[in-house]
């Protein structure tokens, strides 16, 4: 029988045992499906020290590369809603690879918990100084004069940087033919040679090789200009106002992501991308940081779909 006593024993011990359970316990692994390295490596490393700092606790990345991003994507979105095991991914392995895949094995929308947008940058349009191109209008008229004989590099079949080609192309009215040589740095050197004639990659990646001579830059596909190259237009000022493609970074939980873990967990990103000198370090880094909680996550995610999948569609990808 329930006893008075027994109900105010009862009640006493829900604060203790709520507390002990709370999260986090005890570290937390963030999943970045890619090898170490590459643009984005900064972000990772930045975010977990500031995740650890406000929760006292370890968060530790993982790298689990693998199919454009997918096998560590598909491993978070099977493990359990737990707050212990969260996704940091691009755009181009969550939207882009379920599109061009036969089983990506993951639906973005429904088998992840959305928490936050985290960084973006626009793509950087660059080329063989030897070539006669100096500008969008010079780029454009190369290609029509040259009908097909031009080549592009990206790091594969399917990569947002092959997708984001494809889609200018068809803006322009232009052709040329892609060759992967396997992955970023080898396809920009390959430019370097003239075994290619340009790319869309990261001003991160690329501009080295620009400011050494050895690669020209001639437009950026982002929202706005970049603070690294304050003096090349974007796309839209170039003349292709309905042209714009990045790629940006999300962070993700499994499905059915419990409240009380995810609104800590999606002020905590808030607080540390709305930092000054986490905003400052990442413009220096060249990319924009991302914002909005779980809500923009989802918003760029139904937004970008549409035109990814169109491109996916003009070039005829489906592996």
């Amino acid at each position: 029988m329930l006893t008075r006593r027994t109900l105010l024993a009862s009640a006493l011990a829900t604060p203790a045992l709520a507390q002990s359970e709370a999260w986090p316990n005890r570290p937390v692994r963030i999943v970045i499906p890619y090898a170490p390295g590459g643009p984005n490596e900064p972000l990772n490393r930045i975010l977990a020290e500031w995740l650890t700092r406000r929760f006292s606790q370890p968060f530790v990345i993982e790298n689990r590369p693998g199919a454009t991003g997918t096998v560590g994507a598909a491993a978070v979105a099977r493990s359990a809603p737990d707050g212990y095991t969260l996704l940091y991914s691009a755009n181009t392995g969550m939207v882009v690879a379920p599109l061009v895949l036969k089983n990506a094995g993951y639906d973005v929308l429904r088998d992840f918990t959305p928490i936050a947008v985290l960084q973006s940058y626009g793509l950087y349009l660059v080329v063989n100084p030897a070539l006669p191109i100096h500008d969008m209008p010079s780029f454009i008229a190369y290609l029509k004069a040259n009908p097909g004989k031009a080549n592009y590099t990206s790091p594969g079949s399917g990569s947002g940087g092959h997708l984001a080609s494809v889609m200018l192309l068809h803006h322009a009215g232009a052709t040329a033919q892609h060759v992967s040589f396997g992955g970023t740095v080898a396809g920009l050197l390959a430019i370097v040679r003239g075994d290619a004639h340009f790319a869309l990659d990261s001003v991160g990646n690329a501009q080295q090789l620009v400011d050494e001579g050895k690669l020209r830059g001639i437009a950026l596909t982002g929202r706005e200009r970049n603070p690294r190259v304050p003096t090349l237009p974007t796309l839209a000022e170039a003349g292709f106002p309905d042209f714009q493609t990045e790629i940006w970074m999300g962070l993700y939980g499994p499905p059915g992501l419990p409240a009380h873990i995810l609104t800590p967990l999606s002020e905590a990103v808030e607080a540390c991308l709305a930092d000054t000198d986490v905003r400052a370090r990442l413009t220096a880094l060249t990319f924009t940081p991302g914002g909005g909680g779980p809500a923009a996550l989802v918003a760029r995610v139904r937004a970008e779909t549409p035109r990814w999948a169109e491109a996916a569609r003009i070039a005829d990808i489906r592996e």
